[in-house]
C-alpha cells in the first residue's frame, strides 16, 4: 500500500511523491502539465502500482527529489507547497 504527496512549485510544476510503507520515496514524478501528474495519482488511487506496472516518466533519484521538494515546502517561501496527500 503506497501513500503520496502531490506538490505545486512556483514554476508552475506538478510533483508527486509516491511513498512506500516505511514513507521512503519509491516513485518521483514531476511535470508542468497538471493532468499528467493527475492521471498518476488517480492511478494510484485505483490501485496502481508504479513499481510492479512499471510507470514511465519517474525520476531517477526519488528519495533525492522528495527532500529536496520537502526542503523547499519547510523554508515556507513560498516556492513549493503540498496540494494533496493521501
Amino acid at each position: 500500500m503506497y501513500r503520496y504527496k502531490l506538490f505545486e512549485n512556483n514554476g508552475g510544476f506538478f510533483h508527486l511523491a509516491v511513498l512506500d510503507s516505511y514513507g521512503h520515496c519509491v516513485y518521483y514524478l514531476c511535470d508542468n502539465y497538471k493532468p499528467v501528474v493527475k492521471a498518476a495519482r488517480d492511478a494510484l488511487r485505483n490501485g496502481g502500482d508504479p513499481i510492479a506496472d512499471d510507470w514511465s516518466g519517474g525520476v531517477a533519484d526519488p528519495q533525492g527529489m522528495y527532500f529536496a521538494m520537502l526542503a523547499l515546502c519547510d523554508a515556507r517561501n513560498g516556492s513549493a507547497w503540498v496540494i494533496d496527500e493521501g
